[in-house]
């Protein structure tokens, strides 16, 4: 069954009501209906349901606060009209005793507006509001139609405030409200949104089993609220393959959601707007890291509102700049990015904003850096259990554990292999040695990946050029130098070449910030292989 289709005895009836609707003059037959069944109606039948709209009877309706709410929110998944929303707050103000699904009404339209501002502190104290007032109330008067969409807006903020456990919880009442709602067709759009839930969170076999298959494309009117959640549906199907190494799938999903082109308007998808740019970043993570940087670094000025450093669609599309400049080999710009998104402070302490995907990027550029001392302290810092951890954290734990030892040879029932054997993305998995990789998948498509992050040079310095480098860290001058290690300044200018060309760089600010490196050892060390001592 198509997700946005209503089937069986319900899904008839319903047909029949808007051809009903669609042919007679019964103005309040059609009242009733719009008050009563209009998302039902959006989400199941909208060809039908657009031609009521158009119909004579309808535009004999009287002027109503809430017929031009619903009529605006046919076709619109972009912020709605000023006139629309102010004309529908003031006429629930003005009621003696406004119904619920007016006032969650009200709420919902703020809530949609601040999401659109990118005030997700705000938004994420309004949602928590209006969970509040639908617990408590007992008023029940045609909210059936409307309570899934409440909660689907519920489940966005707070996905979109990074608490993915209260997004999928309010995901799953809409869930239920859908299917105790004769199959209300929001059952199948929730369902898609908690598959995305949990691919952001890298658990792909959860994804896979809610995630329905197959997926259809894009449908409804165009800029309309099914057409986007439509839309959201076959990127999250995209991100999947991408996570599952399926690169080619992925792009056939990206062209399917209209995305591929990294110059296509992604607000068609509403707040969802960072979705199809975070897909093609990690496709661009394999096929091309450099233009990758440049057009994510376009979508963060263009979206700068909503994607603060500070918000959560931010610091995900930030974690994707670090990986890419990782891929390119721009370690201190990857450092820097990581550096602004972690020092952000959150709008309103409210937001838990923070994706894993950002700790994952930093463990990964300590472990390329060679910075043990670093990576053993975020690892120590960051439980498996924590909510910041990740199956790339994981296999980056993994990669700690066995540096150092003779082999690579599994333990039995090791837990966290078997954490990332179930859950690994495949670019973190290729980091891994390919013995390790075979004892882990066999026979599977990951271990004939390529790891798209190099491992930088570990280089040979000489006992005069260490000495050296532990006075520049002193700030000396080179004068100071030679007096510090007793030898003549022209030693001290050709120890420095002979350093700057070993480490490639041109600056002594390069080069101490390159420090870990320099001192780590004595060989290149191939993706997956231990650091050398």
């Amino acid at each position: 069954m198509d997700e946005g289709q209503v089937g069986g005895a319900a899904g008839r009836d319903l047909r029949q009501e808007l051809r009903r609707l669609r042919g007679g003059n019964d103005l309040d037959a059609l009242a009733t209906f719009l008050d009563r069944s209009y998302y039902r109606a959006m989400l199941a039948e909208p060809e039908l349901l657009a031609e009521v709209l158009e119909s004579p009877a309808c535009a004999r309706i009287p002027a109503h606060s809430r017929h031009a709410l619903t009529l605006a929110l046919t076709r619109h998944s972009l912020p709605l009209p000023d006139v629309v929303i102010t004309r529908f707050e003031r006429w629930v103000a003005a009621q003696p005793h406004p119904e619920l699904r007016d006032r969650l009404g009200v709420r919902s339209i703020r809530l949609h507006r601040m999401l659109f501002e990118g005030s997700y502190g705000p938004a994420d104290q309004l949602a928590d509001e209006l969970l509040a007032e639908l617990s408590t109330s007992t008023d029940r008067v045609g909210i059936q139609d409307v309570i899934p969409i409440v909660l689907m807006n519920v489940g966005t903020t707070k996905l979109l405030g990074g608490r993915a456990a209260e997004a999928i919880g309010a995901l799953r009442g809409a869930m239920r409200w859908a299917e105790a709602n004769g199959g209300h067709p929001a059952a199948g759009h929730a369902q898609t949104f908690i598959g995305l839930v949990h691919v952001l969170a890298a658990d792909l076999e959860r994804a896979e089993q809610i995630l329905p298959d197959p997926v259809a494309d894009p449908h409804g009117p165009e800029g309309g609220r099914l057409r986007m959640w439509s839309g959201i549906a076959v990127l999250t199907r995209g991100l999947l393959h991408v996570a599952r190494g399926e690169h080619e799938q992925a792009r056939e999903e990206l062209a399917r959601a209209g995305q591929l082109d990294p110059e296509t308007d992604e607000d068609l998808f509403g707040q969802y707007w960072w979705l199809p740019v975070h897909v093609r970043s990690r496709l661009d993570l394999h096929e091309d890291p450099a233009a990758g940087v440049l057009h994510l670094r376009r979508q963060l000025e263009d979206h700068y509102s909503s994607a603060r450093p500070d918000a959560y669609p931010g610091a995900l599309l930030r974690a994707d700049l670090a990986d890419l400049l990782q891929a390119a080999g721009a370690l201190d710009e990857a450092g820097q990015v990581l550096d602004e998104a972690e020092s952000a402070e959150p709008e309103d302490a409210h937001v838990a904003h923070r994706p894993p995907q950002l700790v994952a990027s930093r463990a990964r550029l300590l472990w390329l850096l060679h910075e043990t001392a670093a990576l053993e302290t975020l690892l120590g810092t960051i439980g498996r259990f924590s909510a910041l951890s990740s199956p790339e954290l994981d296999v980056i734990r993994l990669l700690r554990q066995r540096t150092g030892t003779a082999g690579w040879t599994l333990r039995e029932g090791d837990p966290l292999c078997a954490a990332i054997r179930g859950r690994g993305p495949a670019a973190e998995l290729a980091l891994l040695p390919a013995a390790l990789r075979e004892q882990l998948f066999g026979a599977d498509p990951v271990p004939q990946l390529s790891s798209p992050y190099p491992r930088t040079e570990v280089v040979v310095l000489t006992r005069g050029e260490r000495e050296l480098l532990g006075s520049l860290e002193e700030g000396d001058s080179i004068a100071d130098a030679a007096r510090r290690l007793h030898v003549s300044p022209h030693t001290v200018k050709t120890r420095l070449r002979d350093m700057y060309r070993k480490a490639g760089v041109h600056s002594k600010a390069e080069l101490l910030r390159k420090r870990a490196v320099l001192l780590g050892g004595a060989r290149r060390a191939e993706p997956g292989s231990p650091p050398a001592s």
